[in-house]
């Protein structure tokens, strides 16, 4: 959890995406994040976490439903999202908030 501290605090923006186990819709967004960090991979990581892997972040962060999208920057919450979008919206979104 101490590497996923660092990646938030850190100078690299940074998307979180909790998920749960069996979760459709999480499922359904992977394709799309894998699609995303292709395109801002060198400005930007992208990390999944399981809700049961990181209890205290979901708790900080009020995650009560997955997927939730977290944006980070030098440790600033920039934006959160609980919906499904598609590459174009994503990117879309992440950059508007990043300048």
């Amino acid at each position: 959890m101490e590497i996923l501290s660092a990646y938030i605090q850190g100078n690299e923006p940074v998307l979180i995406e909790f998920i749960g186990q069996e979760c459709e819709p999480c499922a359904i967004l992977e394709p799309t994040l894998e699609q995303v960090n292709q395109v801002l991979g060198k400005r930007m990581r992208i990390k999944l976490l399981y809700l049961s892997d990181a209890p205290e972040l979901v708790k900080k962060y009020e995650v009560t439903s997955v997927p939730t999208l977290l944006l980070f920057q030098e440790g600033e919450l920039k934006w959160r999202t609980q919906a499904l979008f598609s590459k174009e919206e994503l990117i879309e979104k992440i950059l508007k908030e990043l300048d």
